[in-house]
């Protein structure tokens, strides 16, 4: 049974894989990663672009760290791209 409080958005999706990743601002393609996976119930909102490295990174040592190694963060940046979004929409 699907959880009716998250959001699946694959265009927000596709968006985030055409943005500079968020911590090293690498050019697209990036990996759109979810704050909260979706097998946790997370929305597709929640997405960030990382590239590769950085996503590989994140996984690697966790989000504590990381945030705290690259001075970054990540809920502040999810809000900005999805603001982003949301007024490119308009």
């Amino acid at each position: 049974m699907s959880d009716p409080h998250r959001t699946t958005d694959e265009d927000y999706l596709d968006w985030v894989r055409t943005q500079k990743c968020a911590v090293c601002l690498s050019g697209p393609p990036n990996d759109p990663h979810h704050l909260t996976s979706r097998g946790a119930g997370g929305s597709d909102r929640t997405a960030l672009p990382l590239c590769r490295d950085c996503h590989r990174e994140y996984h690697s040592v966790g989000q504590n760290h990381f945030e705290t190694s690259h001075r970054v963060n990540l809920w502040k940046q999810a809000h900005k791209h999805l603001r982003r979004y949301l007024q490119h929409q308009e």
